[in-house]
């Protein structure tokens, strides 16, 4: 009678023109002996919705015969029951749910099994207590659909895999539901296939062949296991959040919008004894690379004695003659170096490539720790680790170590952005703050008499060193202060020796495809050394025999632009259509120089979680070595700190501007 009078209070107000408008939680069906639930947004699973509607008639049930007794029935507190609700939307099943008795925060599996017990009478009644029972344990190991929508938005920030995922949901998988794995063997049980029949090569760096786990990771996977899926899920989600409040972002190629940074909480660990050969090997790639930048802006010897053809030069997008030279003899070129590695076979470590332009990660290594620390902060004391915070006392003790003669014993230093709409940001953002150095763009800065100065409250201030975290062209052609490009300026202060560039203008040569052809010659040639890392066998599509080679071996190797970055434009054959291998042969055909291939590398594995269980990913490892001037000569200093980025499900691809994570990685004292 009362709901009745209401909706005709209602429709004679004009709010709405018959009872079809009303959309109440909860009110009686259009047949007048029914009660609905439209609570619940969709629900794309046959599961949850037998699941919701099974719980539903039980609480009504439940209400009926309570009511039959001559109980007074219950009724809660409008604004307690909306803040309930809220709760539920906002956390669904990674978070904690109010208690409808307690009116407490408790997490959502211990509401949800306790509501069942609640209702196991009415439910044992109907004959729907064990079903209920199972799903209830397959939504709780599985997550809410929200969860799953949210993960695959992130992945790579496409609304159609959304879509693609809510189809596979909706249209459910044939035959009969599959059992929800025991509590042993959720999270590794699908790991890895039974042994002797894995047919992918890559080789695991966590977990042996058979499952077990290997020795430096047994405590981490243990602790995991011991966690379980739900509070492992209901972690992931909270550190999402932080992330996203603390700004960790990173743009996807081809996205207008930043979106969070995926990151996974486990580990990568490094032992002592691994790092120390890393460290070692790209300590001496750094000082080598560094070396040709001089040579190649100066004498060219490595040129003249044959290691390198000079139309290579002609060739590489990243070769700039004349602000290359800018830059005085014997000074450093490449202050922070970042190499790339990847781990094959048996632990085999490769280098991949080289970046000694603007090489980013290090900010996103220590925002990896503080997640892991924060969600699993004893598991990570009981490590003697090497803390990635490091590497920003390092960044400032290169940078004041670059500083031209003139600067005298107390330089300035800056690190320049583009600004906020660079994908990297939050990195510059970061490594501002920790460093201790001013974040710049370069409208806040001006020349007065050849000398840089930066706009501060109290006037200019002379600049000495510019740590560029912004591309060189950029950096250029962008106006200063005063509306003038900062190209001439910047010019005549490096060859006047008033002012330093980090790293140095013109070092995209050294980051070019076909030139890492050629580090290890250069490490013989400048250094006297063997080299302590391998790299990936590399064909020059330029020259015609190696060409006709990669051409014959298409379908089997990976081609990669030489002024590529950021994982565009390359070509995995194993992983490509025969439309995308024909493109690709044209271009070979008609611009062979523009293009270098690899032996494909089976790059080995790290369990990821995806909010259910542990999936294999492929990983690559970014590590940082610094060059400064000490003494007379150049000494290197590999920093205690890695970014281990993760290739998305199903590709080799691990960089982070096509959609990849990453995740902490640990380098053992």
């Amino acid at each position: 009678h009362d709901y009745h009078a209401l909706v005709d209070d209602l429709v004679g107000s004009g709010v709405i023109t018959d009872a079809s408008m009303v959309g109440f939680g909860i009110q009686p069906g259009a047949d007048g002996r029914s009660v609905e639930i439209l609570v619940c947004d969709a629900c794309p699973s046959v599961d949850a919705t037998a699941l919701v509607a099974t719980l539903f008639r039980a609480l009504v049930e439940r209400e009926a015969e309570a009511l039959a007794r001559g109980s007074e029935p219950s009724a809660p507190v409008e604004t307690r029951l909306r803040a309930a609700l809220w709760r539920a939307a906002r956390s669904g099943l990674e978070g904690a749910l109010v208690d409808p008795v307690t009116f407490r925060p408790r997490p959502a599996a211990d509401v949800i099994t306790d509501l069942v017990d609640s209702l196991a009478e009415q439910l044992d009644g109907t004959g729907d207590l064990d079903t209920v029972r199972a799903l209830v344990e397959d939504a709780l190991y599985n997550g809410s659909s929200a969860f799953r929508q949210r993960q695959t938005l992130r992945r790579r920030a496409h609304v159609q895999d959304v879509v693609d995922l809510l189809v596979v949901e909706t249209g459910g998988t044939s035959g009969s539901r599959s059992p929800v794995p025991d509590a042993h063997s959720r999270l590794f049980g699908v790991y890895l296939p039974i042994e002797g029949l894995d047919e992918d090569p890559s080789w695991d760096e966590a977990v042996e062949a058979g499952g077990r786990p290997r020795a430096p990771y047994d405590p981490v996977l243990t602790a995991l296991q011991r966690i379980g899926t739900v509070r492992l899920r209901a972690r992931q989600v909270r550190a999402e959040q932080e992330a996203s409040v603390a700004g960790v972002t990173f743009r996807v190629t081809g996205q207008e919008r930043p979106h969070a940074f995926p990151m996974d909480f486990v580990p990568r660990i490094i032992t002592s004894e691994t790092w120390s050969r890393l460290a070692a090997g790209i300590e001496q790639r750094a000082r080598a690379l560094d070396a040709f930048l001089d040579d190649v802006y100066g004498e060219q010897e490595f040129l003249a004695a044959g290691h390198l053809a000079p139309e290579a030069l002609d060739r590489a997008p990243g070769f700039r003659g004349s602000t290359g030279r800018a830059l005085g003899a014997d000074r450093i070129r490449a202050h922070i170096c970042g190499i790339d590695l990847v781990c094959a076979d048996d632990g085999r470590w490769l280098v991949l490539e080289d970046n000694v332009r603007v090489p980013s990660g290090v900010a996103f290594s220590t925002a990896h720790r503080e997640m892991t620390s924060a969600l699993f902060g004893d598991l990570v004391d009981e490590f003697d680790l090497h803390s990635p915070d490091q590497a920003f006392p390092m960044i400032r003790e290169t940078l004041v170590a670059a500083a031209p003669p003139a600067a005298g014993d107390t330089p300035n230093v800056v690190v320049m952005s583009s600004g906020s709409a660079d994908s990297a940001w939050f990195e510059h953002r970061l490594i501002a703050d920790r460093a201790g150095l001013p974040l710049v763009t370069p409208d806040e800065v001006v020349f007065r008499d050849g000398i840089l100065h930066r706009r501060t409250r109290d006037g200019l201030q002379r600049v000495d060193v510019v740590y560029a975290r912004i591309d060189e062209d950029m950096l250029l052609s962008s106006p200063g202060l005063d509306g003038e490009p900062l190209r001439d300026g910047l010019l005549d202060a490096l060859a006047g020796g008033r002012l330093t560039v980090a790293n140095a203008l013109g070092n995209g040569v050294a980051d070019d495809k076909a030139v890492y052809a050629s580090v290890p010659a250069m490490i013989d040639f400048y250094l006297g050394e063997a080299p302590v890392l391998e790299q990936v066998p590399t064909y020059l599509c330029a020259d015609r025999t190696q060409r006709d080679l990669v051409l014959d071996r298409l379908g089997e190797l990976v081609v990669k632009p030489i002024d590529g970055y950021g994982g565009l434009g390359i070509t995995i054959g194993p992983e490509c259509s025969e439309a995308e291998l024909a493109a690709r042969r044209e271009e070979l055909l008609t611009r062979p120089e523009g293009f270098i291939a690899q032996e494909v590398v089976a790059l080995s594995t790290l369990p990821t979680f995806d909010g259910t269980r542990m999936q294999r990913r492929h990983v690559d490892l970014r590590a940082f070595a610094h060059l400064r001037r000490e003494g007379g000569r150049t000494t290197a200093h590999a920093v205690p700190a890695g970014l281990t980025r993760v290739a998305p499900a199903g590709s080799l691809i691990v960089n982070s501007s096509r959609g990849g994570g990453g995740k902490d990685t640990w380098i053992m004292r």
